[in-house]
């Protein structure tokens, strides 16, 4: 099927938008509405716009571009369509149709003076300086005051047909180079051959220029949703700042990405919550998450992730922030306390406490309200705090000796414990790196032998060495002090319980030495009852103490207080014995007889023993 083209078709030029390429046809054919260049192939009734965005592949597609004599590269790259009914094409890239001016010409008076065509990017709404003049872009009539329409003999006359001002000769208002930056560098992007090599990351130039108007916006401190065409009208002379802002964002990687987040972090108060990333960033996280799926965007949520990390404002955990990264490995240097409590084997609660208790809790935007997240260094210095720590059961167990040995040592301070700001768990108190230096020392070097072996020489075992005087404590306590020395430790069962000493050593080096005797061993060195000794002291004769040592338990009696007894009472037995018939059971009868009557005794208070009178000095004759 042949079908028609325009004679000497007109050839678009490299940045030339198809509706201004229609305009330059009715300017050779002096047509007042540029749509009667399409009467030939009978369009629906459709607005120019519409017309240069019809499918290519459809029929009317085919006869349009049949029409304008264009080869199938040069007409997709002139037309607008694009398969997303959401997007328009400018220059072959994909742009989003809220960002795109469809109602209104807009055009650059001193673009116009160098060519008379129609730019594409000038259908750019988001663009209103000229990037190669610094020119701001016109849309309405400098005579008449009447928007620029889709209508007319030409691109650069007014299209009122009462006015037909020439725009070439309209003035203009330069803006500064250097406040034009992000709309220059979307117009290089936009003209190179490659746009996606020039562009961020490869980020294509619709994504870019989108990316560049959402931040800049937001830097601006516009984060409430409003659609562009409305915002864009009302911050027109603000839009070469922000698109800066945004297009700064990716300049100097990751610098001035870390600038970016700054200054949202700044207007954080402005936003409503207490903590967390969207308080700290907007809506920004929520965009970068979607970008964190396509290849261009890997980078940026690795960036984004490491940086709210180090700043700990966003109180974000780690696996929230490994969802901006997904597969990247992350230099996390902040952790939320659950992640620390994972960490370190205790529940978030506690891992908030012992950081608090520590003042190692981040602090949030303000630097005086703490967050929930926890330094990694600090974390790490906490497992390593628990790794090193045991329960009391664990030392004992590490040093084989039981809870009666292991308790006094404790006391006597040969075991240290743990202050609690230093403790991770409440219930181990044992720095176990302490208590391997205690065994090392007190086992360094000693022989091991069977358990045999050291019973055939007479070693004696470590609780055997103990006696009335000399307790486990004072054994140990001279071995940790290397006036001591193990002869032997068995082989096979670790620790301080199984080491054997020689005992003519424990004699010479930890001598006996009792601090009270008990009432038997007092009984017996005056040769009385047991029983009728406990019945002076609970007379009130013989003064006696309990010892809080464990070697000497139960009602014992000072030698200071044994001393004083014997001074001031004497037995009959004693008696009997300066007598010299120490066997006379009539003592206590006679000394009845002759007016000394005994204190205690059998027939005195139901004693059971021998009477014990107060005969010092006394005339027994």
């Amino acid at each position: 099927m042949n079908r028609y083209t325009i004679p000497s078709a007109i050839m678009p030029f490299s940045d030339e938008s198809f509706p201004g390429l229609v305009m330059r046809y009715g300017d050779r054919y002096r047509l007042r509405d540029p749509r009667r260049l399409f009467d030939r192939i009978k369009p629906p009734n459709m607005t120019l716009w519409r017309l240069c965005s019809v499918d290519p592949s459809t029929h009317l597609g085919r006869d349009i571009q049949a029409l304008t004599g264009m080869d199938d590269a040069t007409f997709v790259r002139a037309s607008l369509w694009h398969p997303d009914q959401h997007q328009n094409s400018i220059l072959g890239q994909k742009v989003w149709r809220e960002l795109l001016r469809v109602e209104r010409r807009t055009c650059c008076p001193l673009c116009l003076q160098d060519s008379t065509h129609h730019r594409a990017v000038w259908l750019i709404h988001s663009m209103p300086v000229c990037a190669v003049h610094g020119a701001w872009l016109r849309d309405h009539c400098h005579q008449c005051r009447k928007p620029y329409e889709w209508r007319g003999h030409n691109t650069y006359r007014c299209a009122n047909q009462r006015c037909l001002a020439d725009i070439r000769n309209a003035p203009v208002e330069h803006l500064q180079s250097e406040n034009m930056r992000g709309i220059a560098g979307l117009h290089r992007i936009l003209h190179a051959d490659d746009p996606t090599a020039e562009a961020p990351f490869g980020m294509p130039f619709g994504t870019l220029l989108e990316t560049c108007f959402t931040l800049g916006k937001w830097a601006h401190g516009h984060e409430r949703k409003a659609r562009p065409p409305g915002f864009v009208q009302r911050h027109h002379w603000k839009l070469p700042d922000m698109m800066n802002a945004g297009w700064d964002a990716f300049q100097d990687w990751p610098h001035g990405f870390h600038r970016y987040l700054e200054r949202l972090r700044e207007k954080s108060g402005q936003r409503r919550g207490g903590l967390g990333i969207h308080k700290t960033y907007g809506e920004l996280p929520s965009l970068i998450y979607e970008w964190a799926r396509e290849p261009w965007g890997a980078e940026i949520g690795k960036e984004f992730a490491n940086y709210s990390s180090r700043n700990p404002s966003s109180a974000a955990s780690l696996g929230r922030l490994q969802r901006y990264a997904p597969g990247a490995t992350l230099d996390f240097k902040y952790q939320t306390s659950a992640d620390a409590g994972a960490a370190i084997g205790v529940s978030t609660q506690t891992a908030q406490r012992i950081a608090a208790r520590r003042n190692s809790l981040a602090r949030g935007l303000d630097g005086m309200r703490p967050t929930s997240l926890i330094p990694t260094d600090e974390i790490a210095r906490l497992r390593n705090i628990a790794d090193d720590t045991l329960s009391g059961e664990q030392a004992r167990k590490l040093l084989g000796i039981g809870v009666k040995i292991f308790l006094p040592l404790v006391d006597a301070g040969i075991i240290p414990v743990l202050p609690a700001e230093e403790r991770v768990y409440i219930v181990r108190k044992f720095s176990s790196s302490a208590m391997s230096a205690l065994l090392a020392k007190m086992t360094l070097s000693v022989p091991e032998m069977t358990e045999e072996a050291a019973d055939a020489a007479g070693f004696t075992k470590l609780i055997a060495a103990t006696s009335v005087g000399r307790t486990v404590t004072d054994i140990i306590r001279a071995i940790v002090e290397e006036r001591l020395k193990p002869v032997a430790c068995i082989a096979g069962k670790p620790g301080i319980g199984h080491l054997r000493l020689l005992m003519k050593d424990v004699e010479r080096i930890v001598p006996h030495k009792r601090t009270t005797m008990s009432t038997l061993d007092a009984a017996t060195l005056i040769g009385v009852n047991y029983y009728n000794l406990n019945l002076w002291a609970k007379s009130g004769f013989l003064c006696t103490v309990r010892s809080n040592r464990n070697s000497e338990p139960g009602v014992r009696i000072t030698h200071e207080d044994w001393e004083a007894f014997r001074r001031e009472y004497v037995t009959a037995g004693e008696l009997g014995r300066d007598l010299g018939s120490p066997a006379n059971p009539h003592i206590a009868s006679h000394l009845s007889f002759i007016g000394v009557e005994p204190i205690s005794g059998p027939g005195t208070d139901r004693g059971q023993g021998c009477a014990r009178g107060d005969l010092r000095g006394t005339d027994h004759h």
